[in-house]
């Protein structure tokens, strides 16, 4: 059964089942997301360096939350589908997407619960440092997973783009 299985999920990814209502993870998305959130990860660390009183910093966290929490949502949402293909594909090591976009999101819940709200900026500043190296390593562990994946399977390129996976249900492209 787990051959059928990893046979199946390498059918479905590699396109075989071109228009399956199957659920496979689309790699191109949760790769374009993980830049997408480093990108945003980059800009919030240099405004929130640039302000200059907890008033600032506070309007700039409201902005990061804004742009990130939809992109960790979108990894959440991608990760247990390519959790389940890395697993059904031999892989358990490789099947943490899930558990890293969970941390992603708790990391994102504590800093917006402790950032800013310090009167001494410099404190506030540290945080923000500490917070953008920790989504940055969550960012780069997310696109790691997906080049590890698309290096798998036949020719070395299992979920490249155009492989005709069907995109998870809240991803975009």
């Amino acid at each position: 059964m787990k051959t059928l299985s990893k046979w199946l999920c390498l059918a479905v990814l590699s396109g075989g089942c071109s228009g399956a209502t199957a659920t496979a993870p689309d790699s191109t998305a949760l790769d374009r997301t993980a830049q997408a959130l480093h990108t945003a990860v980059a800009t919030h660390r240099a405004n929130a360096a640039g302000a200059a009183t907890p008033a600032d910093c506070k309007t700039e966290l409201d902005r990061y939350q804004a742009q990130v929490s939809p992109m960790v949502g979108q990894l959440e949402d991608g990760g247990a589908a390519f959790d389940a293909c890395m697993d059904d594909l031999g892989h358990p090591a490789g099947a943490d997407l899930g558990q890293t976009c969970v941390s992603m999101h708790d990391e994102l819940a504590q800093y917006a619960s402790q950032a800013c709200t310090f009167t001494d900026m410099t404190r506030n500043r540290q945080l923000d440092g500490q917070h953008c190296d920790r989504m940055d390593t969550f960012a780069a562990h997310v696109r790691d997973r997906v080049q590890d994946m698309d290096h798998m399977g036949p020719g070395g390129g299992m979920m490249a783009t155009g492989a005709g996976c069907s995109p998870m249900t809240g991803m975009t492209r």
